[in-house]
């Protein structure tokens, strides 16, 4: 009806993307290219799917394309970060994400930089350093007190064990959102669970996380905090762990790599290769044990040393020869 409506093209590509049909999703981004159609979510979207294809040629082309573009270099810079955390480089992703945060605030945009505030201080939490996870989660919180903000915010701050401000958050995101779907079906079971998880309380935190199983793996945010919603399956994941219920766990793990049109270039897609080797050692499967770990270590085969969650996987692979 209008082969030059920009915004058709993006939920083209993007619903392609996520339902794993990349071909058809890039094929969409050259129709878009060629009617002169190249907003900032097509150039994330070209990024994403070449991450997920290991192509850095094609990363950095995007990268050259966004500089200086309102709303696609911040957003490029953070997707920069996240594919330099997903490989354990923690020294430049941090450099990326205050790029980003910078850059989105000389554009007066404060609950973009928000987003990325949180976003990274979720990977810091996961990774072994709280302090700078509270931190960032605080500085972004006051940029923004927006919806998607307020839930990474608080997944980050319970992740490094800041429960008492979780708690806040979600009382917060309920009273201000009671009949919103996301906020119902996703941020406040997983904000629950993981408070349950730091509880000591695996069980409860897998009931609490069951509310996000119909809708799960779906494109639930705008992109500067959240997207796709890996987290529930993550959280689920180690609620089963924690239990002792590996395949369980392994199911939930295995959602974020089957979906990566889904988890786009979060840090999490390297994270859940270690927590698949961590249930496969608890089943006592020494052979997928040791490829589950081998994969993750190839992953960050160049990190920077001394990250907490690296040292811990390295002990556990040791203990397993």
């Amino acid at each position: 009806m209008d082969p030059d409506l920009g915004l058709a093209y993006v939920n083209m590509a993007y619903s392609y993307f996520a339902l794993g049909r990349t071909s058809e999703a890039e094929k969409i981004i050259q129709r878009a290219s060629e009617r002169g159609f190249n907003p900032p979510e097509m150039l994330f979207l070209r990024y994403s799917i070449a991450f997920c294809r290991n192509d850095p040629d094609d990363m950095n082309r995007v990268v050259a394309l966004a500089q200086g573009k309102p709303w696609a270099e911040d957003w490029i810079s953070q997707a920069q970060a996240q594919a330099a955390a997903d490989a354990g480089h923690l020294q430049l992703a941090r450099k990326l994400s205050q790029r980003a945060v910078d850059i989105a605030l000389r554009a007066e945009q404060p609950g973009r930089a928000a987003g990325y505030e949180a976003s990274f201080a979720v990977y810091q939490a996961l990774i072994g350093y709280p302090r700078e996870a509270i931190g960032r989660a605080s500085d972004g919180l006051k940029l923004s007190s927006g919806r998607d903000i307020e839930y990474v915010a608080g997944l980050a701050l319970a992740t490094a064990g800041d429960l008492t401000r979780t708690e806040e958050l979600s009382r917060d995101l309920q009273f201000r959102f009671p009949e919103d779907t996301v906020v119902n079906r996703f941020y406040l079971p997983v904000l629950r669970a993981v408070i349950a998880m730091k509880n000591r309380a695996p069980q409860t935190a897998i009931d609490l996380s069951q509310p996000a199983l119909p809708g799960e793996m779906a494109l639930v945010g705008d992109g500067s905090a959240i997207l796709g919603n890996v987290q529930s399956a993550y959280v689920r994941g180690e609620a089963f762990l924690s239990a002792g219920q590996s395949s369980e766990a392994l199911s939930e793990f295995q959602k974020l790599l089957d979906h990566p049109g889904i988890r786009f270039n979060d840090p999490l897609g390297s994270l859940a290769q270690l927590q698949i080797g961590r249930a496969y050692a608890l089943i006592g499967d020494k052979v997928k044990t040791r490829s589950a770990y081998e994969a993750f270590f190839s992953r960050w085969a160049s990190a920077d040393p001394g990250i907490p969650i690296l040292i811990s996987a390295k002990a556990e692979y040791h203990a397993i020869q």
